[in-house]
């Protein structure tokens, strides 16, 4: 299963992955994220620095992404990624 999480470095973000630690052979976790160095981006199978939600490249970079993955469920780390 491919699992998308947006805002990946959020404290949301963080509890995903706790959520997820032990069955973390069943998921390939793809995360995105506007900060490079944050310790989260670390715990993912594939990272993507993206543009801030606010910035008129987010959704450019967003569709981009799924396309590419086409993950199988998608989850927000933030509510702007709502």
């Amino acid at each position: 299963m491919k699992l998308l999480i947006t805002s990946v470095g959020s404290l949301l973000g963080q509890n995903i992955l706790d959520s997820i630690e032990s069955r973390r052979n069943l998921i390939n976790v793809i995360g995105m994220n506007t900060v490079i160095e944050n310790p989260r981006n670390f715990r993912c199978d594939t990272v993507y620095h993206v543009n801030k939600t606010d910035s008129s490249n987010f959704e450019k970079d967003f569709i981009t992404i799924i396309e590419k993955e086409n993950p199988d469920f998608i989850l927000p780390g933030r509510d702007e990624d709502c």
